[in-house]
C-alpha cells in the first residue's frame, strides 16, 4: 500500500487594529498549536504572545525578506508541518509581504486556511458616507511626488471612489497632494485609528478634512476620495 504523502498547513491569521482584546479567539488558539510561527514584527509577535499566555520561538518575515526565513517554512510545509502566519495589524497579506509566503504555500502544495477578523479596510468602508458597490483599492501610492501625482491623476479619471493607505508619517503629504490636484471638486473621508483610542472620522472638503487632522499626531488612517457617479453619497 502506497502511503499518502502529508500535506504540511499553511495558516493565515488575522490580529487586531489597535484593541489587543479584538484579536480571534482562533489566532490566539493557534500559537500554542502551530509548529512553526512567523510574525511580520517582533514587538507586536511578544504581545500577541504574552496575550495568548505561551512563550514560543518565532521568526520574523518583512520588507526586509529574510531568505532564511523562507527556506525554513518551504522544508517545514513539505515535512507536512503546520506553519503560522500573523500580520503587524489587521488581516494579512494586504499591502504586507506575507503575501510571498502565501505563494510561497500554494508552491509547495500546502493546505491552506485563514483565520478571519479585523480589516482596517472593510472597517474603513463600512462608517463611509458614500457609495462603494465599486471602488478601486488603490493601496500604497508611490512616495516621489511626481510619481504619485501621475498615479492619483490616472485614478481619479476612472470616476470611482479611490480607497488609499498610508503610513503616519507621510498623511499629511498626500493629504497636501490630494488638495492641489482634487480642490473641492470632490468629497474626501477619512477614518483615523480605528477601534483605538483616538478613533475619529472626518468627512467634507479636501481642505477642511487636512485642517481637522493635520496636527492630531501619528495615527494610523484610511483616506477615500468621492466617485463621480450618480450615487456616491449615501442618503
Amino acid at each position: 500500500m502506497i502511503k499518502k504523502e502529508k500535506k504540511g498547513l499553511f495558516s493565515i491569521a488575522s490580529t487586531h487594529l489597535g484593541r489587543i482584546e479584538d484579536t480571534p479567539l482562533r489566532t490566539l488558539q493557534l500559537l500554542h498549536s502551530a509548529d512553526i510561527i512567523i510574525f511580520e514584527e517582533a514587538r507586536e509577535g511578544r504581545k500577541l504572545l504574552k496575550q495568548a499566555k505561551t512563550t514560543r520561538k518565532y521568526y520574523i518575515y518583512n520588507e526586509h525578506k529574510d531568505n532564511t526565513v523562507t527556506d525554513h517554512m518551504k522544508e517545514s510545509l513539505l515535512l507536512g508541518k503546520h506553519v503560522l502566519y500573523v500580520s503587524d495589524q489587521g488581516c494579512p497579506t494586504l499591502c504586507d509581504p506575507g503575501t510571498d509566503l502565501v505563494k510561497l504555500a500554494h508552491q509547495t502544495g500546502a493546505k491552506i486556511e485563514v483565520i478571519p477578523g479585523p480589516s482596517s479596510l472593510t472597517a474603513a468602508l463600512s462608517a463611509c458616507p458614500f457609495y462603494l458597490e465599486t471602488h478601486i483599492f488603490a493601496g500604497f501610492l508611490p512616495r516621489k511626488r511626481l510619481d504619485l501625482e501621475k498615479k492619483l491623476k490616472n485614478y481619479l479619471t476612472l470616476g470611482m471612489p479611490i480607497v488609499i493607505f498610508e503610513t503616519p508619517y507621510r498623511r499629511n503629504k498626500l493629504l497636501e497632494t490630494c488638495q492641489e490636484i482634487i480642490k473641492n471638486k470632490r468629497k474626501v473621508y477619512i477614518a483615523l485609528d480605528i477601534s483605538g483610542q483616538d478613533e475619529s472620522y472626518y468627512y467634507g472638503s479636501c481642505s477642511s478634512v487636512f485642517k481637522k487632522v493635520e496636527n492630531l499626531g501619528k495615527l494610523n488612517f484610511v483616506l477615500i476620495i468621492e466617485g463621480t457617479e450618480k450615487k456616491s453619497l449615501k442618503k
